[in-house]
């Protein structure tokens, strides 16, 4: 027989106290005042029963559901596998459970995995797929404004979470077209933000570019890279691991004698520092990246309001490289040793 879910009457009547006081213990009421003694009777009494909140019932209470959602692409790219690990163990620090909705490229999958998310009536989302557009257009049933955070995209109309990505570019193309002899192969996925800040950087710095644009799917990626290969450009600049990953194992396999220069975007610690042909990467820290992100989406949660997040990112040549690393369990750029 199907043992009956303990309610808080249930919790009440074990502690030997009044329902209402239960309640405010449960939903951290700052109104409920009770002695050390009752706060433990009532929270054996939970243990005991193993009562659990409802979270629809907390909704029709309070408006919320204690869930935020997070919308990313497949965990076949190993960044967004780690940004959602470190994104479930920030929410469950601040009291939130974290719903993850998975989506192949695609504005249909994208938006779907968006309604997913909203269909179980979580109280903020964190995307990380570019519905910016899609959004002025289109938006979904019951997304509201005041709900949303878009990760690594720019909007006027919803709040954003960013990397400030200017600085560290410009001197990565300055550093790459010492090496490339005045020229720099901008391999990027499709990022207006990205070209724009290359190609910026390599005007400023009178440096000739060609553009090679990676396609977002993966084997079309995996092409198109072969394709960068066979060209063999001295100096190249990647904005995904993913990317960077596949393309200095299709030299190691294919192209032993391709030497190019090669810097990339690294947001954490990864076999790939240890490759003698990366030469430099433009590093930003994921776990503070995911620590205010989801922070903004928890008092987007709470007010319907946050300030949009920014972060920042450095240059870090290779010979820099050991100050990226994993320093008592979370993820940082440590100072210079």
């Amino acid at each position: 027989m199907e043992r009956k879910r303990a309610t808080l009457k249930d919790v009440a009547q074990l502690a030997g106290v009044s329902f209402p006081l239960v309640s405010k213990y449960v939903n951290q009421d700052p109104r409920g005042r009770m002695s050390t003694e009752t706060r433990q009777r009532i929270a054996d009494a939970i243990q005991r029963l193993g009562y659990r909140p409802s979270s629809a019932a907390r909704a029709l209470r309070g408006g919320r559901t204690g869930m935020l959602g997070l919308v990313v692409s497949n965990f076949t790219n190993p960044y967004f596998a780690h940004f959602a690990d470190a994104a479930l163990q920030e929410a469950s620090r601040h009291g939130c459970q974290l719903l993850i909705s998975l989506c192949r490229h695609g504005k249909e999958e994208e938006m779907h995995a968006l309604e997913e998310l909203l269909s179980r009536q979580v109280d903020a989302i964190l995307c990380y797929e570019n519905l910016s557009d899609i959004l002025k257009e289109n938006p979904p049933a019951g997304l509201r404004r005041d709900m949303l955070l878009l990760m690594d995209q720019q909007s006027e109309e919803y709040a954003t979470a960013s990397i400030d990505l200017a600085a560290s570019v410009a001197e990565a193309v300055r550093f790459l077209g010492e090496r490339g002899a005045g020229r720099v192969t901008l391999a990027l996925s499709a990022s207006d933000t990205w070209y724009r800040l290359a190609e910026t950087g390599c005007r400023r710095h009178q440096l000739q570019f060609t553009r090679h644009l990676i396609p977002s799917p993966r084997k079309e990626a995996e092409e198109a890279l072969h394709r960068l290969c066979e060209a063999a450009p001295p100096a190249v600049l990647l904005n995904g691991m993913r990317n960077a990953t596949t393309f200095l194992s299709l030299i190691h396999r294919e192209f032993p004698g391709y030497r190019p220069a090669v810097v990339t975007h690294c947001n954490f610690c990864t076999e790939l520092l240890e490759n003698p042909l990366l030469e430099g990467v433009i590093y930003s820290d994921t776990a503070e990246l995911v620590r205010r992100s989801v922070a903004a989406a928890v008092e987007l949660a709470r007010s319907g309001r946050t300030e949009n997040v920014v972060i920042p990112s450095q240059f870090v040549p290779q010979s820099e490289f050991h100050r990226i690393r994993l320093p008592e369990g979370r993820i940082g750029l440590t100072g210079s040793e």
